[in-house]
């Protein structure tokens, strides 16, 4: 056998040449989606996902088939994205009981920030009526640890806060903060005041809310939400991010600026019906003359999301286009959304 061993050792050393450990790639199906978005997608951009719950029978899924489980079909998108921004339903709290399958008061495992970081997450919303399932020191020690592991969080379940996020994107300093509406100590005047702050702090800056809103499992957003986004959209606000219902929503342009009253799923445990696992992707660029939304509809399977392509792509769109204001639904229908610079935006 000795005498066997050289060679052995060659083609143990072939394999590891062509498949180096610790170096994982995207699937050959998925390759398509690296850099390549669009046509002109190798610039910095933000892509942005609905609700994402890693406790209850998701934390189960993970445990049996690994950390990366839920991204994983869509590792190619989020290696070729600068930056992913998600609302994280839920706290990652410092004693993890987990969530029962039927249950409401969701925790996270420590672990859960490892799934995040794996899959390119660079910050999370903890604006929604979840995020305080165990107390302030849950969400403290959420805030704690995800900080810990690289990620940054913005938004408080039971006020507007004012923490944001805040990156140079293409030359545009972008600025994204949480409301949460779905709260019983929700106070529309102390949203504006807070708003309005921010509008100071920033000035410049590409301001993005991501809103906690609507009705679950509504499809069409109710006269309340356009409303507030009517308003939110006369102050520096530029553009919204929609997320509660569980099911993609419609699109509106108010003053030019766009509102996705939701994105629905992206990471859940919702199997009941066809809507709950269908979600949105939103990517934004910013191009030379006019910032670029690109929709890409999502299917998940059992808590997993992929990218929808060809029949099925233009399925979603038209559902998407049909819930959305009429001027916009032929260019929904295309996928792309594409408005000019606000004036009081600077650009570099």
């Amino acid at each position: 056998m000795k005498r066997h061993l050289p060679l052995a050792v060659l083609l143990i050393s072939l394999v590891f040449a062509v498949h180096p450990i610790g170096i994982i790639t995207a699937p050959e199906d998925e390759r398509k989606h690296i850099i390549n978005l669009t046509d002109t997608s190798p610039e910095e951009s933000i892509l942005f996902l609905g609700d994402v719950m890693l406790g209850r029978y998701v934390a189960t899924l993970i445990e049996k088939h690994g950390i990366n489980y839920p991204f994983e079909k869509l590792r190619g998108l989020l290696s070729s994205t600068t930056h992913t921004i998600v609302n994280l339903e839920g706290p990652i709290p410092e004693t993890y009981l987990k969530t029962p399958n039927n249950g409401y008061q969701f925790s996270f495992p420590q672990s859960a920030t490892t799934t995040l970081r794996n899959a390119n997450i660079s910050a999370v919303s903890l604006a929604n009526n979840h995020t305080s399932d165990h107390g302030e020191e849950g969400y403290a020690h959420t805030v704690a640890i995800l900080k810990q592991s690289g990620i940054e969080s913005f938004g408080h379940s039971r006020m507007t806060s004012q923490t944001v996020w805040k990156k140079k994107v293409g030359g545009i300093q972008v600025v994204v903060f949480g409301i949460n509406m779905i709260s019983p100590s929700w106070n529309e005047v102390a949203s504006f005041n807070t708003i309005n702050r921010l509008c100071t702090t920033h000035k410049g800056s590409y301001m993005v809310a991501f809103i906690h809103w609507g009705e679950e499992y509504r499809k069409t957003h109710t006269d309340i939400q356009e409303t507030y986004a009517k308003k939110v959209l006369e102050t520096c606000v530029d553009a919204i991010i929609g997320a509660h219902p569980h099911v993609t929503e419609g699109v509106a342009l108010y003053n030019n600026k766009p509102v996705f009253y939701s994105l629905g799923n992206a990471v859940f445990d919702q199997y009941f019906s066809q809507e709950t696992e269908r979600g949105l992707g939103v990517h934004m660029s910013f191009k030379k003359d006019e910032i670029q939304f690109e929709l890409l509809p999502l299917i998940s399977e059992t808590s997993r999301p992929r990218i929808s392509e060809g029949e099925e792509k233009r399925f979603l769109l038209e559902k998407i286009s049909e819930r959305s204001e009429e001027a916009l639904q032929e260019t929904i229908k295309q996928g792309f959304i594409r408005i000019p610079y606000p004036a009081d935006v600077n650009k570099n």
